[in-house]
């Protein structure tokens, strides 16, 4: 038996209780960001047209999803005429063992340059 776990959402804690893990041994933290440190910027940050992804660099997160979804994105006439030619970036924050293929898929989609 665990001495504690850690998860992100209730239904997690409830998924583990229901296959044998003590509802004592399982903590729940929501959020585990300090918005001290990140919170949103002024209204300059806002109209920027960044789009942040975080997270590991591995198959389950589908980091490959969010850079289609985004070369999809910039190829629309309405995001391009609401952003009104400011440039439209997708930052990924996050290290693993995609790290080249993604690379390598962002110069195949056209979105290297963003």
């Amino acid at each position: 038996m665990p001495a504690g776990v850690i998860v992100n959402a209730a239904f997690m804690k409830n998924e583990l209780v229901r296959r044998g893990i003590p509802g004592k041994c399982i903590t729940v933290v929501h959020n585990g960001i300090d918005h001290a440190v990140f919170h949103p910027g002024d209204e300059s940050c806002r109209d920027a047209g960044m789009i942040l992804w975080v997270g590991n660099l591995v198959s389950i997160k589908r980091p490959e999803l969010a850079m289609h979804a985004f070369a999809g994105l910039i190829r629309m006439k309405e995001v391009n005429r609401a952003f009104r030619g400011k440039r439209l970036q997708l930052v990924m924050a996050g290290t693993g063992p995609m790290r080249r293929r993604l690379a390598h898929l962002a110069k195949h989609l056209g979105i290297d340059k963003q």
